[in-house]
C-alpha cells in the first residue's frame, strides 16, 4: 500500500484525490483504519464527557443537609438504629463519589498530560 509522510495540513479535496489514486483492496483497508480510528476518537470524546461530569458531581443539597443531621445526633449519642443504617449508606455514597471524582480529575489531568505517571506512594501526590 503507497504511504505518504505529510508535514502540512491536507485539505478534504486532496485526501479525496489521494483515495480515488487507491486500489479496491487499499480502499478496503483504509475504510477499515479510518472506521477504527472514528470509533477510538468517538470513545474517546464520550470517556472525556464521563469524566467530565463525573468532576462537575456534587453531592445533593439535601443529602448533605441529612448527614449532617445524622452526624450531629450520632454525636450527641441519640441516634436511632434505623437512623446508623440510613447515616452509614449516605457516608459510602458521599465516599464513593468523592473517589469517582478524584479519579476521573487524575485520569483527566493524565490525559492532558498535566500528570506523566502515579506517583509512588511515599512521594506527594500532584493532584
Amino acid at each position: 500500500m503507497p504511504t505518504t509522510q505529510m508535514a502540512t495540513k491536507v485539505t478534504i479535496e486532496q485526501l479525496l484525490s489521494a483515495l480515488e489514486q487507491l486500489s479496491p483492496q487499499e480502499l478496503m483497508e483504509f475504510e477499515e483504519k479510518f472506521f477504527e480510528m472514528k470509533q477510538q476518537c468517538i470513545t474517546s470524546f464520550a470517556d472525556e464527557k464521563v469524566l467530565q461530569q463525573q468532576i462537575a458531581y456534587r453531592f445533593p443539597k439535601r443529602k448533605k443537609q441529612r448527614m449532617r443531621a445524622l452526624l450531629s445526633k450520632s454525636n450527641a449519642g441519640v441516634i436511632t438504629q434505623a437512623e446508623k443504617f440510613e447515616l452509614d449508606g449516605l457516608i459510602e455514597e458521599f465516599e464513593q463519589k468523592s473517589l469517582e471524582k478524584a479519579e476521573s480529575m487524575y485520569l483527566l489531568a493524565q490525559r492532558q498530560k498535566k500528570i506523566e505517571t502515579i506517583p509512588d506512594e511515599g512521594e506527594g501526590t500532584r493532584l
